[in-house]
């Protein structure tokens, strides 16, 4: 439901990668975004994707990113921000969008494994606190009717 509302307010129904970017873009130039907000949610999907020497798990391969040069760039900038090598709070805030855009997609649109479903509920708790956090900030900004 957060999802529906969020992507309904913020990308007209049609969510994708350019339209995430270009309204995290649009808040960060009305209101500065501030990298604390972020930390926790930076540190819980760098714990879950790459091991403490810095391998990476089996889980990163979970969020399905295609070969093409378009995926494997935002694989790139996820990587960066979960590495902390990157860490201003636009890009931070896409890098997360892109990972629960990718929850999302994989969750309705891959491969489902119904089975597996109580494994994703703390990712489910941190994706809704994150798009929580979205959705006061457009409704600061006016973006719903």
């Amino acid at each position: 439901m957060l999802w529906n509302l969020f992507e309904d307010a913020g990308m007209q129904k049609n969510a994708d990668i350019g339209k995430l970017k270009s309204l995290v873009d649009h808040i960060h130039a009305a209101t500065p975004l501030n990298p604390k907000e972020f930390t926790e949610y930076v540190d819980y999907f760098s714990n879950r994707y790459f091991n403490p020497d810095g391998s990476q798990t089996y889980t990163l391969d979970g969020l399905k990113f295609r070969t093409n040069p378009t995926d494997q760039a935002e694989k790139a900038e996820i990587e960066a921000v979960l590495f902390k090598q990157v860490q201003s709070p636009d890009m931070v805030l896409k890098a997360l969008l892109i990972i629960l855009y990718r929850f999302r997609n994989n969750l309705f649109h891959g491969e489902k494994q119904m089975v597996n479903i109580e494994g994703q509920i703390t990712n489910f708790i941190v994706a809704n606190h994150i798009l929580k956090m979205m959705l006061e900030k457009m409704k600061h900004l006016g973006m719903f009717n």
